[in-house]
């Protein structure tokens, strides 16, 4: 699975997904919240606040603890 953090520089909520994707175990790449893709994300879905997260399919905006559990529950079990 890809997953793809759309960031800024000094960003806390882009910090605290960073981490949290990390205590998860999961790889991701960080990308300039400028990017062309998060520009396309931020005007199809109207999000206004970094980080836009790419996962699995799916994509969200800010520090969202509920989406990340998501794509890898904390417990291990497989999220079917």
């Amino acid at each position: 699975m890809a997953i793809i953090v759309y960031s800024r520089v000094g960003c806390v909520p882009c910090l605290a997904t960073v981490r949290a994707l990390e205590a998860r175990g999961l790889a991701f790449q960080i990308e300039s919240a400028d990017h062309p893709r998060a520009q396309e994300l931020a005007a199809a879905h109207g999000y206004r606040s970094a980080p836009i997260v790419e996962a699995d399919g799916r994509s969200w905006s800010g520090f969202r603890p509920d989406e990340i559990a998501k794509i890898a529950p904390e417990d291990g079990g497989v999220n079917i």
